[in-house]
């Protein structure tokens, strides 16, 4: 195994001490900077590693900032994970990126992880019952939630306004004469959840429309969760004219169901889906989707975190107060939905 370059590796090329290296490699001020310039040039030639382990000792902190999401699979989250990659690139830090796969338990895994490296910060999309030792880790440091908001959290938000999201889905259908509006969203337990469905219930309300659970399925982001649902759901009677994915997952499970039982879109159903990926644009006629600014999400998430990093932030300090930030959605119509004939 080929030995690790030190900084004594490094005095002993150039001839100066190892403690002159050492401030060099900190950028202390107090160093001339043709010997700041003579030691990063020697760094760079040897493969010198910085000791973050020796560094993060003397600093308190590291310059890692953690990501942790359920599922590294949505494009939802892969969006926004570059889009705060970016942010923490730009301030000098380094973004990790941990996928719970909606286990707690290694939800709790990968927060304790970063308590132990002593992350700057981190940004969270918790699952839907997290750990009592979860929650207590997330206070030593700070944290912005994204999208899902823990209410025993009491952290600093971004998300978007999923109630909204809904209404216009259901709104647009509504105008195009459907009064039997299929529903399949996510875990209720989560904010998305449940204000999601929240949005879909209310424009019925205000349509006089009655909610009918025979059509409405809810209890997982999944994509095979969605992709079950759409045969039962079709069973109703009257059966619903229309469908509404409220996710991305979501909505691709729904799309294969309904391609598995032979079913066109939308001489025989309407489908209204959830963000933009690029597929949904290419699938069958186009599909009828709630767009979402989920980069600009991601932005505001990871500047948001950027700031309280380079704040003098400590635990239970009550001078800093939580923000939220929300984010509107927009309707993006395509040829999945048409008129009630």
């Amino acid at each position: 195994m080929t030995r690790r370059v030190t900084i004594k590796d490094l005095a002993r090329e150039l001839g100066i001490s190892h403690s002159t290296v050492a401030r060099a490699l900190t950028g202390n001020p107090h160093v001339l900077p043709e010997t700041k310039a003579r030691v990063l040039e020697a760094a760079a030639k040897l493969g010198y590693v910085v000791n973050s382990g020796a560094r993060i000792l003397r600093a308190g902190t590291s310059t890692i900032v953690g990501f942790v999401i359920p599922d590294v699979q949505n494009e939802v989250m892969a969006v926004s994970a570059k889009s705060i990659g970016e942010c923490c690139v730009a301030n000098g830090h380094q973004m990790v990126l941990s996928n719970s796969d909606e286990d707690p338990d290694l939800e709790l895994a990968s927060i304790r992880a970063l308590a132990e490296i002593r992350a700057a910060g981190a940004v969270v999309m918790l699952t839907s019952s997290p750990r009592r030792e979860t929650l207590n880790l997330l206070k030593e440091f700070p944290v912005v939630q994204i999208l899902r908001r823990n209410a025993a959290l009491n952290a600093d938000w971004v998300g978007i306004d999923d109630g909204e999201s809904m209404a216009l889905a259901a709104r647009h259908l509504i105008e195009l004469g459907h009064t039997r509006i299929g529903y399949v969203g996510g875990v209720i337990e989560l904010n998305t959840g449940s204000d999601r469905l929240a949005g879909y219930r209310r424009v019925l309300e205000e349509h006089g429309l009655p909610y009918d659970e025979t059509i409405v399925s809810t209890g997982s982001v999944r994509a095979g969760f969605a992709r079950g649902t759409v045969e039962p759901l079709l069973r109703a009677d009257p059966r619903p004219t229309a469908v509404i994915g409220a996710g991305s997952r979501i909505t691709l499970g729904v799309l294969e169901g309904l391609e598995a039982l032979g079913l066109r879109i939308p001489d025989d159903l309407s489908v209204v889906g959830y963000t933009d990926p690029s597929w949904l644009r290419g699938w069958g006629p186009g599909i009828t989707t709630v767009s979402v600014p989920i980069r600009e999400v991601g932005a505001a998430a990871g500047a948001l975190v950027m700031k309280r990093v380079h704040e003098d932030w400590s635990p239970n300090d009550a001078s800093i107060v939580p923000v939220s930030s929300t984010f509107a959605p927009s309707l993006v119509v395509r040829g999945s939905t048409s008129s009630r004939q």
